[in-house]
């Protein structure tokens, strides 16, 4: 994988490769990398700005500083819930990854105005589902908000 490359990269050689820099300390004491738009690190949202850990947190923030995506990685591997928002704060998306970094269920809104709920056994799609509107969190005015914008009550 590129990320335990790099984050090898920044700690034995001191300089971070290209379009990188060190950022602050993860849980393990390492520094985490942080990464422009533009650098080769992995990241969930095209065109964010990216500070994450081997093991710890991931955060992705648009060109704006507003959030793009959050989540956690254990052995350099998505773990847990991944949230996604657009640009101007709303939802956009959710997945929640296995141990092994495999998706197990992904959230998004639907054109209905319901949350879209699939299921994935061994990264295959097993299930799909429309659930009524769940509030998630939006990033308005600088301040986390439950939220609704993202979709309206299904008829």
């Amino acid at each position: 994988m590129l990320l335990p490359t790099i984050l090898a990269a920044c700690e034995s050689t001191g300089s971070p490769p290209p379009g990188t820099t060190p950022g602050a300390p993860c849980p393990d004491g390492r520094a985490s990398v942080r990464g422009a738009p533009d650098a080769a690190v992995e990241r969930w949202v095209p065109g964010t700005v990216v500070e994450t850990c081997e093991d710890g947190p991931h955060r992705e923030t648009w060109p704006a500083g507003t959030p793009a995506a959050t989540g956690e990685r254990r052995a350099g591997r998505r773990a847990g819930t991944w949230t996604r928002w657009t640009p101007d704060g709303r939802f956009d998306g959710q997945l929640e990854y296995d141990d092994q970094g495999v998706p197990a269920v992904r959230r998004e809104p639907s054109s209905d105005g319901r949350l879209a709920e699939y299921t994935f056994t061994d990264g295959r799609l097993v299930k799909w589902r429309g659930v009524p509107a769940t509030a998630m969190p939006e990033w308005v005015d600088g301040a986390w908000v439950p939220g609704q914008r993202y979709a309206t009550e299904a008829p």
